[in-house]
């Protein structure tokens, strides 16, 4: 009966953590030439988490980040993150659905996110 009860404890715990960090599916859109003529290894977006309201990156280029607002169509918060940073705490007063963008030189990254 032990082992039953601990199995299913750590089962529940599991798919509890995995609720509570989400992975951000990000399309992505090239906004300018790359100027290369030589094919390229294909470009990946960055792999990024929400957990609340901190979304946490993989290792990644410079990119400046915008969260938009789908009523409005307007940009509700944006920051530059370095490639040093791994974590940015978005703002509490934020609920909803918003579209994530992460613009880099080239690429912008697009996915949606829901506070």
């Amino acid at each position: 009966m032990f082992l039953f009860s601990f199995l299913l404890t750590g089962s529940f715990t599991d798919f509890n953590s995995a609720n509570a960090q989400r992975q951000v599916n990000l399309s992505i859109i090239k906004t300018k030439p790359i100027g290369h003529n030589v094919p390229r290894t294909p470009v990946r977006p960055p792999v990024v988490y929400l957990d609340g309201y901190t979304l946490t990156f993989e290792s990644h280029a410079d990119f400046t980040l915008q969260v938009v607002s789908f009523d409005e169509e307007s940009v509700v918060f944006e920051t530059s993150v370095p490639s040093s940073v791994s974590e940015v705490q978005l703002p509490s007063y934020l609920t909803g659905e918003y579209e994530l963008r992460l613009y880099t030189d080239s690429f912008l990254f697009v996915g949606y996110i829901d506070l």
